[in-house]
């Protein structure tokens, strides 16, 4: 099942992710998107800030597979998640830990992810 954020219909923002394999302790999002004319406001903070506070009520861990637009490096967004506590996992993915004491169960998880 997948879950959305948005910020308004206007500006179609959106993020977008699903419990991983019936784990909902563990988050895979799967579409984080702001429109080009709304780059750079502020609308993709909210929409992680959002999905950040759902995963501290919830004591769930993020994890994000990071393929960025045209105009942003996968370092730059990197670095910007990396201000809401996302730790790198490897050259493109990253997981915010809410919880998560071994990183061997993620990639267990990530396999079976993978697998569906």
């Amino acid at each position: 099942m997948s879950i959305q954020i948005s910020i308004n219909a206007h500006n179609k923002a959106i993020l977008q992710y699903e419990n991983m394999n019936g784990r909902p302790k563990y988050r895979f999002i799967t579409r984080l998107y702001v429109p080009p004319s709304f780059r750079r406001i502020g609308y993709g903070s909210r929409l992680i800030e959002n999905a950040c506070k759902i995963a501290d009520e919830d004591r769930a861990t993020f994890f994000i597979y990071v393929i960025p637009p045209a105009e942003f490096s996968r370092s730059n967004i990197m670095a910007w998640l990396g201000k809401y506590d996302f730790k790198r996992l490897n050259d493109s993915t990253l997981y915010r830990p809410n919880g998560l004491q071994d990183i061997s169960l993620y990639l267990e998880i990530l396999s079976e992810y993978e697998r569906d």
